[in-house]
């Protein structure tokens, strides 16, 4: 059971670095991209004819990015994703303390604390949020 727990939370761990990661990621991106779009169409450089004659067409590109990665966000719905998944690897790391704490007091559990852990960790990892949000979108969609 515990080299259960170890394994769900070391495979839960890459998971969530690599959600929260991404979720930086976009997020700043996001607001380099809207504070370079409004630098550019704030600048008023007459010495720099280039910038002057472009500065829209950059900002209009700019601007664009900014709405893709904001989109995108919205679309992976990460920063939900990163939180449940957040929420899912404490309470697995509190299972595993908490089954550490009772082996140490009963070295060898009966068949019921067992089944106990076994169920807190079923419904740990299968939160059924995912089947939650088919449904959901499953009724919009009639």
């Amino acid at each position: 059971m515990l080299q259960l727990i170890n394994t769900k939370i070391a495979q839960l761990e890459t998971k969530t670095n690599r959600a929260k990661t991404g979720r930086n990621i976009l997020a700043i991106g996001v607001m380099l991209l809207s504070g370079a779009a409004t630098v550019v169409l704030g600048l008023k450089i007459t010495s720099c004819k280039w910038i002057t004659e472009n500065g829209n067409n950059i900002a209009l590109i700019l601007t664009a990015l900014t709405t893709f990665l904001s989109g995108l966000m919205s679309f992976w719905d990460i920063q939900t994703y990163w939180l449940r998944s957040k929420v899912m690897l404490n309470n697995l790391k509190e299972l595993r303390y908490e089954l550490v704490f009772s082996l140490y007091r009963k070295p060898v559990p009966d068949t019921e604390e067992l089944k106990a852990f076994l169920n807190r960790l079923i419904g740990t990892v299968g939160d059924d949020y995912w089947e939650k949000l088919l449904n959901t979108q499953s009724e919009k969609k009639h």
